[in-house]
């Protein structure tokens, strides 16, 4: 309340012909403002604004600087498009959340005047990089709601999702495992009390695959008179939600294990199919979107017959007869991490690993024969079932969970699933076998940063995050990973598809009959991706498609650079 004051205070002073100076803090417009520069502010009418200007603006309770990339007009309101120099998405604004222009900065014995001179030019430049980035991921997004919704999916592209306040995320970072400890419990509750803001709560929950555990926590009789009535039933809803699609689910993956011991073929689980029924011990806390199975690459031919009769067909393959997508891409996108998908309409889709990591992880062949030596057996009803090992486990999750923090997009059940294998297996994990395996292949920084944040030791080296501490690091990423979404729904992998894989196509000539292949898929996988069956669209796709494709991969390019330099 002090902070909407202050700010209030601030434009009536700006309004009044008084220029005003304020202190960056943060990093979303580095290099162009640093943390401790000043900036000075006028105030400044809607209509004298030109792309490139920097402006202050009320958002969330805090006056922030960024950068003006234009105006566009949403139910008859003026909205004012704004973006971060050193932030990958951008958002809009209401107008009258402007609250003035600035129009000189100071560093140190250094003033920089943004209206006129080198400072003007350097404005005008930045801002037409902003506006063309805004502009391209609008079109995008429109291209693509056009495309589906001619489909008949009646999708169409959302504008940038706002981040929640840092109590929300410290209480989806709670909940964020199986077992509340007593102190816990009570900071739960503490925030329950801070009244948050449910509808945020929710959406965030939903995007980062936490209503499950949310309705497990605070369905609990110490909590539950906390949580509108509202919020319990949307809460209930996604649980059982989760409960019928997982079940389905394992109803797909025990009909595949019955043929396969039929076939003697074996099988390890990853990830949530093991998860979500023999750690969680409910199989509506964990949500599945796909099954992922490790298998030996002899049995691959055997595998198909199954997979066939049970009336799956593969992402790389018509479901007619003609060609596939192409023999080099779906070398390149199993060596890169699985074969081609089974695709089972209405329920989920079945992704085949012969290989733990990336073929580019080195020593991944004594790595196999490692993990199939150590794998668990389990019985399902009579069923053998086995899993990796718990330094396999850990190892594989908090590679993985790693990854997509580095990519900008995770769930948070995904740190769950960490931190309840600890819990479970805090014995054989504290010892020297996990981190040994870790810095063997390559991993260890990645996985030490994801057991801090999961709270665990590493190695000796000291304890990991406290609550607190992981819950500011948790909103930092959320914030970054919701920005992202909202300014395209692929993910930053995707983008890069195409400069990262190319370089595993041996030889110039496999290199452009790869390219040719990316851009130039056969017309059966334009109609798949872009979910239409009306052949009159074909030739708009053939020509959108290149263009989609090489826009993705300079976003991604952008984005790849930013992330190495720490941005």
């Amino acid at each position: 309340m002090k902070r909407d004051a202050a700010i209030a205070a601030l434009k009536g002073l700006l309004e009044e012909g008084r220029d005003c100076s304020v202190a960056i803090r943060g990093t979303s417009m580095h290099p162009f403002l640093e943390a401790g520069d000043r900036v000075h502010l006028q105030a400044v009418e809607v209509s004298r604004l030109r792309v490139g200007d920097l402006i202050a603006f009320r958002q969330d309770g805090r006056l922030v600087v960024h950068r003006y990339a234009g105006r566009v007009a949403r139910a008859g309101a003026c909205r004012l498009r704004q973006k971060g120099d050193n932030l990958r998405g951008h958002g809009e604004i209401p107008a009258e959340a402007l609250v003035g222009r600035a129009v000189w900065a100071e560093r140190g014995t250094q003033r920089r005047n943004f209206l006129q001179g080198r400072g003007l030019a350097s404005n005008r430049l930045r801002g037409a990089w902003a506006w063309a980035c805004c502009s391209g991921m609008a079109a995008a997004l429109w291209t693509r709601g056009q495309l589906r919704s001619r489909a008949g999916t009646g999708k169409t592209g959302q504008g940038p999702a706002q981040a929640g306040p840092p109590a929300e995320a410290e209480l989806l970072s709670l909940a964020a495992r199986l077992e509340l400890a007593p102190a816990q419990e009570a900071r739960l509750s503490v925030l329950l009390g801070q009244a948050p803001r449910w509808d945020h709560l929710l959406e965030q929950a939903g995007q980062f695959g936490m209503v499950p555990l949310l309705h497990h926590h605070l369905s609990r009789p110490a909590l539950a008179a906390q949580v509108p009535p509202e919020a319990r039933e949307a809460l209930a809803a996604g649980y059982f939600r989760t409960s019928l699609e997982n079940l389905r689910i394992l109803g797909l993956l025990r009909r595949f294990l019955l043929k396969a011991r039929e076939a003697g073929i074996e099988v390890i689980l990853l990830k949530g199919a093991f998860l979500a029924r023999w750690l969680y011990a409910d199989v509506g806390l964990r949500p599945m979107k796909d099954l992922d199975l490790l298998c030996r690459k002899r049995d691959e031919p055997a595998i198909q017959g199954i997979m066939e009769a049970m009336g799956g067909s593969r992402s790389d393959r018509p479901a007619g007869p003609g060609p596939g997508l192409g023999a080099l891409r779906t070398a390149v996108q199993e060596k890169l991490g699985h074969a081609a998908p089974w695709q089972f309409p209405d329920i989920c889709r079945i992704e085949l690993h012969y290989h733990l990591l990336s073929q580019a992880t080195p020593d991944d062949g004594w790595l196999l024969e490692d993990l199939w030596a150590g794998a668990e057996d389990h019985d399902w009803d009579g069923l053998r079932v086995r899993s990796l090992g718990p330094a396999h486990l850990a190892l594989h999750l908090a590679s993985h969970l790693d990854h997509h923090l580095q990519e900008g997009g995770f769930n948070l059940y995904w740190l769950a699933d960490i931190r309840e294998l600890f819990r479970r297996r805090r014995t054989e994990l504290r010892g020297p076998v996990l981190p040994a395996l870790a810095r063997r292949l390559g991993l260890e920084p990645g996985c030490a940063r994801v057991a801090r944040l999961a709270g665990e030791p590493w190695d000796g080296a000291g304890p990991g995050l406290d609550e607190a501490e992981a819950a500011r690091a948790l909103a930092a990423l959320m914030e970054r990973a919701m920005r992202a979404r909202g300014a395209e729904p692929r993910t930053v992998s995707g983008c890069l598809a195409i400069i990262r894989d190319i370089r595993h196509v041996p030889g110039w000539l496999d290199k452009a009959r790869y390219l040719k292949q990316v851009f130039l898929p056969p017309a059966w996988f334009l109609a798949r991706k872009y979910g239409t069956a009306n052949r009159c669209l074909l030739p708009l796709l053939y020509l959108l498609h290149p263009f989609s494709r090489l826009f993705l991969g300079l976003r991604g390019s952008v984005q790849h650079v930013q992330r190495r330099l720490g941005h």
